[in-house]
């Protein structure tokens, strides 16, 4: 792409409509471009009311030759350079210039690729769908004993939350805990691998555990 189709559009478009406003009024080169929330345009250049503000009522070339900030609008509009970035300039009253941006014939054209991502979140010591291994079979009704028991025992389900509580703990002395989640933790993964390896996915692990690290300081 040549050079002069690189750059900033508004930086690119102010120094266009500063030759315009050179060319028509003396004195007066900075340009105010905004992007345009009208349906007429992309961008628009507001000057023309500040201009006619300044000229209006006095005598001189400028204040004679215009009648209102519509006819400076029109000026600037015509002695505007033509671009490949301006498709057509327009307007619109009392004075705004509209601009729709040609992005289409000047910007580079690149090769779009698309990429699919997706978050897999299989449940330790669960099956994936339409999965099941041995190791993950032995989990997975040692899982649903433990499920059933939770909801009709109410000393196990005292049991199973502290136990919760101390493996969430991370202290040394609740070390057991730990280990027995980090050995079911492995069997599954081991075991959602094998899945994975099959569909040629690659992935980057961040368990729900990976957070705890940071907890205490929140």
């Amino acid at each position: 792409m040549e050079a002069q189709n690189l750059g900033n559009v508004k930086r690119r478009l102010a120094k266009l409509f500063e030759e315009s406003l050179k060319a028509i009024v003396s004195g007066e080169c900075n340009p105010s471009v905004a992007a345009s929330t009208r349906k007429h345009g992309d961008y628009q250049c507001n000057n023309a009311m500040a201009l006619w503000t300044k000229i209006k009522g006095k005598d001189s070339k400028e204040g004679n030759e215009f009648k209102d900030a519509e006819s400076i609008g029109h000026a600037i509009m015509q002695n505007l350079p033509q671009s490949e970035i301006v498709e057509s300039c327009s307007v619109a009253r009392p004075g705004f210039k509209m601009l729709v941006d040609g992005i289409e014939t000047w910007a580079p054209q690149l090769q779009m690729k698309r990429v699919v991502v997706d978050f897999s979140s299989p449940n330790i010591a669960k099956e994936m769908e339409d999965f099941s291994g041995i190791a993950i079979g032995d989990l997975q009704v040692l899982y649903k004993e433990a499920n059933d028991r939770f909801k009709r025992d109410p000393e196990f389900k005292e049991s199973a939350r502290k136990a919760v509580v101390k493996l969430q703990s991370g202290k040394s002395k609740y070390r057991k805990y730990r280990k027995a989640w980090e050995q079911i933790c492995e069997t599954s993964r081991r075991e959602f691998q094998k899945i994975y390896q099959r569909l040629g996915v690659e992935l980057e692990e961040k368990g729900e555990s990976f957070y705890n690290q940071y907890i205490p300081g929140v």
